[in-house]
């Protein structure tokens, strides 16, 4: 979920970036085709953390990477802590899993500067002439090929 040692911590999440590391590397030894899921945008967060997480998801050679932003849903937790922080009001209901609009932000990060970062950290990681290489080296059909393109377009179309 996050790069950020400090915020994998904060979360309890009982694993460490070195962990993750060695996962990576017995799947892809295996030939396992691997997804990263990022979270930007975590209460606590800072620019640097997910600065740190965008250079983790390419460090890592995911085959593919997905950068979410956490959703306040009602009665959970984060919409409570939330709701706390005063980043989002008791009756805001408002939930959007894309975060084209509803990312919530931080104390330190608007809800605008984690959608700027949501964008960056999909333009990093897939926009690197190593990924694209890779990606048309591991291309199998003139069809996969079409939809890696559109794909591409329309990472490059949201900057």
């Amino acid at each position: 979920e996050s790069g950020s040692q400090r915020i994998l911590d904060l979360y309890h999440k009982n694993i460490t970036k070195d962990m993750i590391r060695k996962t990576f590397k017995s799947c892809k030894k295996k030939k396992i085709s691997i997804v990263g899921t990022f979270l930007i945008g975590l209460p606590g967060e800072q620019k640097e953390d997910v600065l740190e997480t965008i250079r983790f998801s390419k460090e890592l050679g995911c085959d593919y990477a997905s950068f979410n932003v956490p959703v306040a849903r009602a009665r959970t937790g984060l919409r409570q802590m939330a709701i706390n922080s005063s980043l989002v009001g008791e009756k805001d209901l408002e939930a959007d899993q894309s975060g084209a609009y509803g990312a919530i932000g931080t104390s330190f990060l608007s809800s605008d500067d984690i959608r700027r970062l949501k964008r960056k950290a999909e333009f990093e990681f897939y926009c690197r002439l190593s990924y694209i290489m890779i990606r048309i080296w591991k291309t199998k059909s003139f069809r996969e090929l079409a939809i890696n393109i559109k794909n591409g377009l329309s990472i490059l179309g949201r900057q």
